[in-house]
């Protein structure tokens, strides 16, 4: 049979082809291919219940204004210490931890590497919190209304749970935060050193410079009762006399070092307020104020320290409330947001 010239072409090509070789019966099997794996995804955390944050208050007896709080903080807040307290009385608390502040169980303000974000202040007034404000004043409401139903005069009084290394760059635009919604007084939870209080739980009282947000001036009311001024540091104390009826109205006293060890200087502070007070007469009913301000990082726990000691270490609250004979100092406390000093108060 005759074939095309194709076809012979084609089994010419294939005849000089030379025959694959055979493959050895021991070759190992191609490995398997697979798919690339999935790039891993980290877990997303479990969100953190804010709960935990909210404080309840019983009353210690029927019909009195001082209160016990209930709270499960953990180890998320430590409160300061004081070898000086008061018993608490009911007012909206809010709740300052190292990562955020929280009102009625609620996050309103976060912290981040010891100051409040930006973010969560408000774009025109650094010293407002808009998500702390509005529920304050609800809150604040609702206790004034309360206590006009029991007869009692509004108390207008916020209550401060915070970690004792709360810098005081935080604390204040709580304070002017508070008083734009109507907070006329403050006071801050405690953790005794000393006795505790017995009629609820514990607290140190203080007000602000004319109980208001942009006030820094101290109350006329109160103005020539004012006597002692300190400016506190993180390496000092600074000590000031304020003369009211006087021509020389003012000087400083002393500047105070302050060492790891700080019960020497808390001591020194006690010695020059108990020097003040001697050098004037108050009646039953008048107390003495001491103006209060501090640098911006410093802590809670120093703040507090500073307090107690101007009211003096054998001071018994138990003892004023109850009108027993005390040894109490300085016990009515103004903070200040600015400098502390009056403007006539100068180096001597």
């Amino acid at each position: 049979m005759h074939r095309s010239p194709v076809l012979s072409l084609i089994a010419g090509l294939l005849a000089c082809s030379p025959a694959p070789a055979p493959e050895p019966a021991n070759k190992p099997p191609a490995p398997p291919v697979s798919a690339p794996p999935a790039p891993a995804v980290a877990p997303t955390p479990p969100a953190v219940d804010p709960s935990w944050s909210r404080v309840t208050y019983q009353e210690h007896l029927p019909g009195v204004s001082f209160v016990r709080a209930s709270h499960d903080f953990g180890d998320r807040i430590t409160l300061p210490g004081s070898p000086v307290s008061e018993a608490m009385r009911d007012g909206p608390a809010i709740v300052v931890a190292p990562t955020g502040i929280f009102f009625d169980g609620k996050p309103v303000a976060r912290i981040t590497n010891g100051d409040i974000v930006a973010e969560d202040r408000d774009p025109v007034n650094e010293y407002l919190l808009p998500q702390l404000l509005a529920p304050l004043q609800l809150a604040l409401a609702a206790s004034a209304d309360a206590a006009t139903a029991r007869g009692e005069l509004p108390p207008g009084l916020v209550t401060l749970f915070a970690d004792r290394a709360t810098p005081y760059s935080v604390l204040i635009p709580i304070v002017l935060t508070s008083g734009r919604a109507r907070g006329a007084d403050y006071q801050i939870a405690v953790t005794p050193t000393g006795a505790p209080a017995q009629l609820g739980s514990d607290m140190l009282h203080f007000s602000p410079p004319k109980f208001s947000v942009e006030g820094i001036d101290v109350d006329p009311a109160r103005l020539e009762r004012l006597q002692l001024v300190m400016m506190v540091s993180r390496t000092d104390v600074r000590i000031g006399k304020r003369f009211p009826l006087t021509p020389d109205r003012s000087a400083w006293l002393e500047r105070v070092p302050l060492a790891d060890d700080r019960a020497p200087a808390m001591r020194r502070i006690s010695e020059l307020a108990a020097i003040t007070i001697k050098e004037d007469k108050w009646g039953p009913n008048e107390f003495p104020v001491v103006l209060v301000g501090a640098e911006r990082d410093v802590p809670l726990d120093l703040l507090v320290a500073t307090f107690a000691a101007a009211a003096g270490p054998d001071c018994n609250m138990d003892d004023f409330y109850a009108r027993r004979p005390n040894r109490c100092l300085f016990i009515d406390r103004v903070l200040h947001a600015g400098s502390p000093a009056p403007p006539e108060l100068v180096d001597k």
